[in-house]
Order: C-alpha cells, then sequence, then structure tokens
C-alpha cells in the first residue's frame, strides 16, 4: 500500500475515535488533513452542544482559536499523536493557566456537553489572545 493511502487510512481512524469519543454521528468533512479534520469535529461539536444549527465557518478565527486548544485536548486525552494547536497554547500559560491543560482538565472529569460548555467560556475570556497569537 503507498504512503498515501496509508494517511487516508489513519485520517479516518482518528476521524472515527474522535467521533465516538464526542458521540457524533461521522459528518461530512469539508476538510482534507487530519489536523484540520480534528478542528471541524470539535466545531461540530461545540454547535451542537450551544444549539447553532445549519451552516457555520469552523475557520473563522474564534472557531480556529476554540477547536485548536478543544482540539490538542482531546488528541492529548486520546493519546493520539497529532498536534493541533501551536506551541504557545500547549505550553504557555496566560494569566496562570494553560489553555490546554486546563480544557483537557475539563474533559477527564466532566461529561463531554459540560466539558465543551466549560471550555467555550474558558476560551471566550481569553479570546482577546487571538490577535496577540496572529502576531507571533
Amino acid at each position: 500500500m503507498n504512503n498515501i493511502n496509508m494517511c487516508e487510512i489513519d485520517r479516518e481512524r482518528v476521524v472515527e475515535k474522535i467521533c465516538a469519543f464526542l458521540k457524533l454521528k461521522k459528518p461530512t468533512l469539508k476538510s482534507s488533513s487530519t489536523k484540520e479534520n480534528v478542528k471541524e469535529l470539535c466545531v461540530i461539536k461545540l454547535c451542537n452542544v450551544i444549539g447553532l444549527t445549519g451552516n457555520f465557518n469552523y475557520k473563522s478565527e474564534f472557531f480556529d482559536f476554540f477547536s485548536s486548544i478543544m482540539g490538542e485536548a482531546i488528541c492529548e486525552k486520546l493519546s493520539l499523536k497529532i498536534h493541533v494547536a501551536n506551541d504557545e497554547l500547549r505550553f504557555v500559560k496566560y494569566e496562570h493557566v494553560n489553555l490546554v491543560l486546563t480544557v483537557k482538565e475539563f474533559l477527564d472529569e466532566k461529561i463531554i456537553d459540560e466539558a465543551f460548555l466549560d471550555a467555550f467560556n474558558l476560551v471566550d475570556e481569553f479570546k482577546h489572545l487571538i490577535k496577540k497569537l496572529k502576531k507571533v
């Protein structure tokens, strides 16, 4: 089997594992990379939890920020060898809070929907970092 097929199989396994964890029926994804698939699934789950229906731009600044943090936390929780968030989100504390580790704690301690709501509130609190991190 060639490398392209192996990458596609790996991507499908990751998507299936995350869908099972999030209790999501596998949606039709618009993105083609594994990292973007993870982020898109995080936004789909968030929209389901907060009651948004219809079309949404999963690449908007806020959704991208949220899904980078949540996607990284989910990958860590499921021991997937994928990095969704950049180093500034993974390793740096902002106002004494490491966002990825805090969201991972939400996933460890709460039911999924509750963890997503708490993560949404946390990320909303830190949305001022979006512009700062874009400059890095």
